[in-house]
């Protein structure tokens, strides 16, 4: 097991499938080095379809509307229904030999979890679990996780809410849900704090850093390896 390395590549601005055919390339060159790859980036405004996505519920708005915003519909093969991404948003793909690792999802998945919080809280945002999937700041969505494990490699991962334009939000229902979000500029001015001048190669560094953190500890309390199955973990992204 190669704990010491873990590779991270920011792609900057990323159309969706462009970053989604990366991740499946990236997970065959995981699985056969077994070196942890970790890519990054901000995706164009797109909204995606999970498995459970249905257009006529999910999506809240015409698709005369959406070509006139030059907005994609995208399905992808993760689990969940509709989500949004758009520019301002941090993308998180962290493409983990999960088995060669010796975790299981629920495991996996607290490491994100936890790692993100643990970042929020650096920006001086409290987060908590919610009624769907995702971390909350007051009620209003700031994060959303969503994975997939693929002959024990996992894809796709978290999206961070950093400054992106949040009124997109109100063209889809999050999860099946019509949800409140927020982000990690707006919960800042709301407490007299700014902070105009983003470097997102260097949020997802911070992110790397604390994720590791977050292993390492559980590491210290795994005994022995867990083989873990070709899974799909039911939560939205």
């Amino acid at each position: 097991m190669i704990m010491n390395q873990i590779n991270l590549q920011w792609l900057g601005s990323c159309d969706y499938e462009e970053g989604l055919k990366l991740q499946t390339e990236t997970a065959l060159q995981v699985r056969e080095s077994r070196v942890a790859q970790i890519l990054a980036c901000e995706h164009p405004t797109v909204i995606t379809l999970g498995k459970r996505g249905q257009p006529l519920t999910d999506i809240l708005t015409s698709i005369e509307i959406l070509r006139e915003k030059n907005i994609k519909i995208v399905a992808t093969d993760r689990g969940g229904q509709a989500t949004l991404h758009n520019s301002g948003q941090l993308v998180i793909y962290p493409i983990i030999p999960l088995r060669e690792w010796g975790l299981g999802v629920k495991n996996y998945v607290d490491c994100l979890e936890r790692a993100t919080a643990h970042f929020l809280a650096e920006y001086g945002i409290e987060v908590t679990r919610g009624y769907e999937p995702g971390l909350f700041s007051e009620g209003h969505k700031i994060a959303a996780f969503g994975i997939r494990v693929d002959r024990g490699v996992t894809l796709h991962g978290l999206a961070i809410n950093i400054n992106n334009d949040l009124e997109s939000f109100s063209l889809i229902r999050q999860c099946g849900q019509i949800s409140r979000p927020t982000s990690v500029q707006k919960e800042m001015e709301s407490f007299g704090v700014t902070k105009k001048d983003w470097n997102f190669a260097e949020e997802t560094e911070k992110w790397k850093t604390l994720f590791l953190g977050e292993v390492d500890e559980l590491f210290k309390t795994v005994v022995e390896p867990k083989h873990v199955q070709p899974v799909e973990f039911p939560i939205e992204f």
